[in-house]
Formats: C-alpha cells, structure tokens, sequence
C-alpha cells in the first residue's frame, strides 16, 4: 500500500483498544516512520479522506508476554520468538530474569496478571499469547486484550513505551480481525495482522 512521502501514516479501524482498558469506536491513529504515536483520535462516525488507510477489527499495541522464571539459564531464541511474534507479541518480557535477553522488571507483578493464569506463561515453551487468548472463556475479549498489552507491559522496562496506543509512545500496530464486533466475541477465523512493528 502507498503512503505519504513524508512516512506519515493515518489507520483507521472500527475500535480501538484505549489506555483504560476501554474500547473507542471509529478510531484514527497517525504515526510515523518510526512507529511513534503522533495522535490519537475516536469519531461518531467513519470519515473518508485521502490517505487514510482502513482496517476493519480492532487496533491494539502489541502483546508483551510475561514469563515467571522457573529455572536458571533461560536463553532466548530466535526461533521462539519469531513463533510468538507471529501472533502479535513485541516483546518476550519476565518476571524477576536477569538472563540476557530479557528485560528486569521494575516492580512487583500485577495483582491483575497474578489472577489471570492464562496470561502468565509458566515455561518457556508455552504457546503465544493469542493462542492462550483463544483458549481462555471465562474473560472478556476486551479484558484479556487489555492484560495482554497495558497491564503486560506495565510489568518490564519498556512500559514507557510499549503497551498502550498513546501519543509518544512506539507499541507496535496491531489489527484484530475475524471477530464478532456486535458481541466481542473471538471466532474461528480470529488473526493478528500487523500494521506497524517499530524497533525498541
């Protein structure tokens, strides 16, 4: 798709998952060529305009996914990062590492993600964040969303810049599509598209 020669980038979808763990209708967010938030806006209605790209779904930040260390020497590994980042995941975070690799956290894990055990991967080997998303039914799409992305990042080093869809800050783009909009509802044709991936 064309963009602006000036890199700018205007993406508009039909909501928006918002820092309050609320979700906006009719969003339009611009970034730049570097992935920074430059504004972010919600409307009654879609407007047409030049430019403007339009993907239907849902705009979130991209996950950052908690590990709770169960071991010494965890290793990253481009392979299992790569399988994550698939599915909409910037960043393999942990709870309480110092392996390289991997970012310190900066206060103790939320009570919020403690209570959600299909948020927390409890090896190294556990499947992406969407997949455990997809799994879980007792949480609302918008809540498990919201822990996969605010609440995640809130948790590492990065928290000034991942985790949210707000001006200044770099999460990473992401589409949620082929889901039930009336209901916030998950499909069977559920997937992660992403729009923007800048570099931390």
């Amino acid at each position: 798709m064309h963009h602006p020669s000036n890199n700018i980038r205007q993406i508009a979808s039909h909501f928006i998952l918002l820092p309050d763990g609320h979700l906006g209708k009719w969003p339009v967010i611009t970034i730049n060529s570097y992935g920074e938030i430059l504004d972010v806006e919600t409307r009654l209605s879609f407007t047409e305009k030049p430019g403007l790209e339009l993907y239907p779904g849902i705009l979130l930040p991209a996950f950052t996914d908690i590990f709770i260390k169960k071991s010494i020497n965890i290793q990253s590994s481009t392979i299992n990062f790569n399988r994550h980042f698939s599915e909409g995941t910037i960043l393999l975070g942990c709870h309480n590492c110092h392996s390289n690799g991997f970012p310190i956290t900066t206060e103790a894990l939320s009570p919020q993600l403690k209570q959600a055990d299909f948020m927390i991967r409890p090896n190294y080997s556990a499947p992406p964040m969407l997949t455990r998303i997809k799994n879980n039914t007792t949480t609302s799409l918008v809540e498990k969303l919201y822990l996969g992305t605010y609440v995640s990042a809130s948790q590492t080093s990065y928290k000034n810049q991942l985790g949210q869809l707000s001006q200044g800050f770099k999460p990473g783009l992401l589409v949620l599509q082929g889901i039930d909009l009336i209901n916030m509802k998950l499909t069977d044709y559920a997937k992660i598209k992403w729009l923007n991936t800048p570099s931390l």
